[in-house]
């Protein structure tokens, strides 16, 4: 029995191998093609193999060149400058965030446990951290099930710890110069929301408005900065240890780019002035696009209006909407009667959205580029159905230029008729490259091969 036990276990292990000689053709069925293909895996092989050691090779080189020593200087003084104010606080975070863990679940569920901590923590050292955990929930492909599940709930909800009242007394009277009880009658200490940059508050003017006051967190800028300023030390080192060559195979620029560019979109974030700016202007386009009136869109999407004598740039100040987010109504929360109480809400979303992609190619209009289920409330009408849909959250905004716009046009009649026109289509990125020659080479794209392959892609839409 031992004997026929260990027969069965060494057939077991080496079944895959078996599996793959029988597979393999018998030497008198091999024929030209067979060793032309052959020959050619060979020939990548060895490509690959070369491009490695050449890669390898360069490391050095790099590392030890002027860009490395500027590096190496840079993060000295980061490490003796900006990071210890920070790592301070980021130690007290973490701390709270495993206080927070349980000897139980962590035996139960190991991985779910980590994973539940590792999003605590994200969350609670706020910034750029809770950005992370954001990407995290967007990558499934990416990172550990527990841990995307977990980090859904910063994309969803958005919840972090809210700042004192103390704090946000601080704030109001360095940005408006003012105490609350001189420009509010009524401010709720406990914040309607409280997320990664900013909490609200729920307000009233001391001329009877009912509004809603966005402030900055304390010290978010600070923290943001430290944030990426670690991030683009990492990123500038990454870059010299992959090599140009590497790196543009991932991204469409360096690595250090790709960080600085996220860095400046997340500070503007921070700039409550310009968010402010970015809802007048999309309100101005809202009521002066003739677009929109041709489409018979008017009224379908809301912005709430601000008030400037009660906002700066950590502070703004807008009415108060009275709506329900989508993300509660998609999900349909039983708890929330708000949510329950509004009813046909689809076509409001449909014509909402159409505004969304008409700003997005009408002209030199601005589109919102933040624009997820809990940027958009369903604002109910007498009859509890939803009359139309307010944008909030301006924070991040952008504006195409005209060859993007024509192009996303041309790829878009592409689905006037009742089947698309793959070509067209393909078309389109064609003419974006001859517009902009930054994107890439015009010489590299193959429109027949590319439309082959989308074939299916858009069969399936």
């Amino acid at each position: 029995p031992t004997s026929d036990c260990c027969s069965v276990n060494c057939w077991a292990s080496h079944r895959p191998l078996m599996a793959k000689m029988a597979a393999m053709p018998e030497p008198d069925k091999v024929g030209p093609g067979t060793l032309r293909a052959s020959l050619a895996q060979l020939e990548g092989a060895a490509g690959a193999v070369r491009g490695l050691c050449s890669w390898a090779t360069a490391v050095p080189g790099r590392l030890l060149g002027k860009e490395a020593r500027a590096l190496a200087s840079d993060a000295a003084v980061f490490a003796v400058a900006e990071l210890p104010p920070v790592l301070l606080g980021r130690t007290v975070d973490l701390s709270r965030a495993l206080l927070g863990v349980r000897v139980g679940p962590v035996l139960r569920d190991p991985r779910g446990s980590m994973a539940q901590a590792t999003h605590a923590a994200l969350d609670l050292m706020g910034g750029g951290f809770v950005k992370v955990a954001q990407v995290v929930a967007h990558s499934p492909a990416l990172f550990p099930e527990p841990l995307v599940r977990a980090c859904r709930s910063s994309l969803a909800h958005a919840a972090t710890p809210p700042a004192p009242l103390r704090a946000v007394e601080r704030i109001l009277a360095e940005e408006l110069g003012v105490s609350i009880e001189d420009v509010f009658a009524e401010f709720e200490e406990v914040p309607m929301a409280s997320a990664s940059i900013a909490q609200v508050h729920a307000a009233t003017l001391r001329s009877g408005e009912q509004c809603v006051v966005k402030i900055v967190r304390p010290r978010v800028r600070e923290r943001l900065a430290a944030d990426f300023a670690a991030l683009l030390l990492a990123a500038r080192l990454a870059d010299l240890v992959l090599g140009k060559e590497v790196v543009l195979q991932l991204v469409s620029a360096s690595l250090e780019g790709c960080v600085e560019e996220l860095r400046r979109a997340v500070m503007a974030e921070c700039d409550l002035a310009l968010e402010r700016q970015n809802m007048e202007e999309f309100r101005s386009w809202l009521e002066s696009s003739v677009t929109v009136r041709r489409a018979r869109l008017c009224g379908s999407v809301r912005v709430p209006h601000t008030y400037p004598h009660v906002s700066a740039s950590q502070v703004l100040t807008m009415e108060r909407v009275d709506g329900v987010p989508f993300s509660e109504l998609c999900v349909g929360e039983v708890g929330n009667r708000s949510a329950q109480a509004i009813s046909d809400w689809q076509p409001a979303l449909t014509s909402a959205l159409s505004v969304a992609a008409l700003s997005i190619i009408d002209g030199h209009a601005m589109f919102h580029a933040d624009l997820h289920t809990g940027n958009m409330l369903a604002v109910p009408g007498p009859g509890g159905d939803c009359r139309h849909v307010a944008f909030i959250d301006f924070g991040c905004c952008g504006q195409l230029p005209a060859p993007l716009r024509s192009t996303l046009l041309m790829q878009a009649s592409a689905f006037a008729g009742g089947r698309p026109d793959v070509r067209q289509f393909c078309e389109g990125f064609s003419h974006a490259l001859r517009r902009i020659p930054e994107l890439g080479s015009l010489e590299e794209l193959d429109i027949d091969a590319l439309a082959e392959d989308m074939k299916p892609v858009l069969a399936e839409l």
